[in-house]
């Protein structure tokens, strides 16, 4: 049974209204609907669909409520702004532009007072690796209904398929880095069925380039298990994005490919893109 605010004092109202956070705030508002009461002034929801920003400010780590220089703020048109200690803010999509340690679950935990999270596109950056225990405090952060997943780091070796579908069970769009492609590959054949709907690997950093001879399809999957794969799984694309060195030619992949893959020329009918800083390639089922 609701607890029947309007039935405190007006004064106790007013002063229940200064205590509360503004989620706090907003929660009393949804439960006390219409009735009459004194919990003002109103808490107002900001339900931007812009990105909020976590990042770490070397000038704040020793004033800043022991969150270690750690502070969240929302894109503007402008600039990159602060919460206001008294908004309220719905977070849909979420940048995480540093590394995140179980040190700082206090100031993960104080988003509660200013947001509703509803985190449903993840995207991290951090400084070093990725880590399972990072990934983990993050995914408490998001709903369930978290579709869209991306990481423009290297994953850290402890890091597998399961466990992030296990963390985040309803994503569509994943992205990752890592050194061991076959292994990803391997382990997302095996599973037969999944709603991921588009998985992109990062062969390669940004500044480093590839020989073609280091391109070598066999050695990332096997393009039987992956025509299966998406024969079961219908909405299934997946992208390796790698650099080339400028003095090579694009890596010959059609013959690797047959007889389960022919070139197409869209993406939107390709099960496989191969895409380079030269060029890009579509392959769609045979």
């Amino acid at each position: 049974m609701p607890f029947p605010f309007h039935r405190l004092h007006c004064d106790l109202q007013i002063r229940l209204r200064e205590l509360v956070s503004p989620h706090e705030a907003y929660d009393i508002q949804i439960a006390v609907g219409d009735t009459p009461n004194y919990l003002h002034p109103i808490q107002p929801l900001i339900n931007e669909d812009e990105f909020y920003f976590i990042h770490r400010d070397d000038d704040l780590i020793d004033d800043n409520d022991g969150f270690n220089g750690l502070s969240l703020t929302y894109a503007t048109d402008v600039c990159n702004l602060p919460l206001d200690k008294n908004e309220l803010h719905t977070i849909n999509k979420l940048i995480v532009a540093t590394d995140i340690s179980e040190a700082d679950s206090k100031f993960l935990n104080s988003f509660y007072a200013n947001a509703i999270l509803n985190i449903k596109d993840l995207r991290i950056q951090p400084d070093d690796f990725i880590h399972a225990s990072t990934l983990t405090q993050l995914s408490s952060l998001c709903s369930k209904e978290c579709r869209e997943l991306t990481f423009w780091a290297q994953l850290n070796d402890n890091m597998n398929l399961q466990l992030v579908l296990t963390l985040f069970p309803n994503i569509k769009y994943l992205s990752i880095y890592v050194k061991d492609v076959k292994k990803w590959c391997d382990a997302l054949m095996e599973m037969k069925v999944t709603g991921l709907e588009t998985l992109i690997i990062q062969l390669a950093g940004i500044h480093s380039t590839l020989r073609p001879e280091k391109l070598n399809i066999l050695n990332f999957f096997k393009p039987k298990s992956l025509y299966q794969f998406c024969k079961v799984n219908p909405k299934f694309k997946l992208e390796l994005l790698y650099s080339l060195d400028y003095d090579c030619f694009e890596p010959p992949i059609w013959d690797a490919l047959k007889p389960f893959f022919l070139e197409v020329h869209d993406g939107d009918s390709a099960k496989l893109v191969l895409s380079s800083n030269r060029s890009t390639q579509y392959a769609g089922l045979a």
